[in-house]
């Protein structure tokens, strides 16, 4: 859980960066509330948040099925229960697309603001770095699992 060689090749890299030039110190300094973002992100595994408040699994599902509860063959079921019954390959694949870039899309908008106009990329490097930081503070008042949780693991948490 300590430092790791990763953790030594980003400060390197950031140090190389503000120090270089004044192009490369602008990039790093224009990009510093996602680094910010990133260290928060990564010391989230230091302190587990099952450790300070239990982890709810039932209350988030049964709260979806009650929001956004769907008929299935006269069941009620949770949207993902549904999809799931009804997936496809394209489906899952566009889903799969847009979790793995939710961070991606961000830096790439960042950067095309980085080269087209400063000013928003302050305001919006801030932004993200807010919401995730909301994000990380109800992750721990509140740990939950995810509804789709309960359908492969049950009410028990698997750590």
């Amino acid at each position: 859980m300590g430092l790791r060689v990763e953790h030594l090749g980003a400060v390197s890299f950031l140090l190389i960066t503000f120090f270089a030039n004044k192009k490369t110190r602008n990039i790093t300094l224009g990009f510093g509330f996602f680094i910010i973002y990133a260290i928060l992100y990564d010391s989230l595994r230091v302190w587990p948040n099952h450790e300070f408040n239990p982890v709810h699994i039932l209350e988030p599902f049964n709260l979806e099925k009650r929001l956004f509860g769907l008929n299935l063959n006269g069941t009620m079921v949770i949207p993902g229960e549904y999809l799931f019954a009804h997936k496809t390959d394209i489906q899952s694949f566009i889903s799969g697309v847009f979790y793995l870039t939710w961070v991606p899309f961000p830096l790439a908008f960042a950067f095309y603001l980085y080269f087209k106009n400063k000013k928003p990329l302050i305001d919006f490097g801030f932004t993200f770095l807010l919401t995730n930081i909301i994000g990380f503070v109800f992750y721990y008042l509140y740990p939950a699992a995810p509804p789709w949780y309960k359908l492969y693991y049950g009410t028990e948490l698997d750590l």
